[in-house]
């Protein structure tokens, strides 16, 4: 299945006279087929603002629409580690008032007379 993909012109968007117009277009194409910015050669001015220009125009086309587009929802993993005495605490553990254990008298533990 074949897709047009319309070039900036088309929708009436200049591209100004201090940017390259071959590569401008080429950030157009490439933002419009939802590419992202990962190579070197995706970061030269003139692509990344054919790059903005398309996406800003991909928006404004879906808000006439109306569609809504939510934000990306990030997964990340978060690790904290606590130290105690000089070693890694248990992930699991809740930290009390010492860290020393407790200390139990034996005589304690017998029943009184």
């Amino acid at each position: 299945m074949s897709y047009y993909y319309p070039r900036p012109q088309d929708v009436g968007i200049e591209v100004p006279v201090f940017l390259r117009q071959e590569r401008f277009c080429a950030g157009f194409e490439h933002a419009l087929k939802g590419g992202r910015l990962s190579k070197v050669e995706y970061l030269r001015r003139s692509f990344r603002l054919g790059y903005r220009a398309a996406k800003l125009y991909v928006r404004e086309l879906r808000r006439q629409q109306g569609i809504l587009s939510f934000p990306i929802r990030g997964r990340f993993r978060v690790k904290a580690i606590l130290r105690r005495s000089g070693r890694a605490a248990n992930k699991f553990s809740v930290p009390s008032a010492s860290c020393q254990p407790a200390k139990v008298r034996p005589s304690s533990l017998l029943p009184r007379a």
